[in-house]
């Protein structure tokens, strides 16, 4: 079968670019455009620490800190509290200052709870890493349903921000491989695994330097900030 000519293909591409426009996009012109797969990009980034937290904070508590079982469940319990905090605070956040500068906020933060953890010794600032990781975390659920809905639309929203999760699972597994690598290649610690997730955290601020933020006004919305791709 001989290939689609090449005014097919600039249609095709041209039509998902106006859909894209208009604020109606299908999920199939939405894979085809280039704001999607840093979306995605960035939700699998946005994942990655805090699923490797969840799964491992309690050995990470008991290898780092020296707490007992009981202390690192005790521990571990505020991280759905921090967890469910984040949700609501950063989508409140994000409202003001716009969801690009919100995401960098988060992986900021994220990070600093990374080096929390590198320095730790004693149940405080291990409380404090495990919390700001995962409210961090819990942010990614605040926010990137507007991110979809701002870049492409509302009506085909539940199926393409059900796409947009499938970073979710990406992280899932990115994550505690990251901890199983750096315990057996340092011996038990888990600060290697600190040092890539930090490493992991400043590549996604990074990868936002060909973002902006596309302030949009209306009669009923100052500016959320949609995330946009500079051409």
């Amino acid at each position: 079968m001989p290939p689609p000519p090449v005014s097919d293909i600039d249609n095709k591409a041209t039509t998902a670019a106006a859909n894209q426009s208009s604020g109606d996009v299908t999920t199939r012109d939405m894979l085809k455009t280039v704001d999607f797969y840093v979306i995605w990009g960035l939700m699998v980034l946005g994942c990655i620490s805090g699923l490797m937290i969840i799964s491992q904070a309690s050995p990470i508590g008991q290898v780092m800190v020296g707490l007992s079982p009981e202390q690192a469940a005790f521990a571990v319990g505020f991280i759905g509290l921090a967890n469910a905090t984040g949700r609501v605070v950063w989508g409140t956040i994000s409202d003001k200052i716009g969801r690009y500068n919100t995401l960098m906020c988060m992986f900021a933060l994220s990070g600093a709870g990374l080096v929390a953890l590198y320095f730790t010794k004693d149940l405080p600032l291990f409380m404090v890493g495990i919390c700001l990781i995962a409210a961090s975390y819990g942010g990614v659920f605040g926010l990137f349903p507007s991110i979809t809905a701002d870049n492409f639309g509302i009506k085909n929203l539940s199926m393409n921000y059900g796409v947009v999760m499938t970073g979710l699972s990406i992280g899932a597994f990115i994550g505690p491989q990251i901890a199983a690598y750096a315990v057996e290649k340092s011996g038990g610690s888990y600060n290697l695994a600190f040092i890539i997730t930090l490493g992991i955290n400043i590549a996604a601020d990074y990868s936002g330097i060909n973002c902006q933020t596309d302030e949009c006004q209306t009669q009923n919305d100052a500016g959320n900030g949609a995330l946009k791709i500079k051409r």
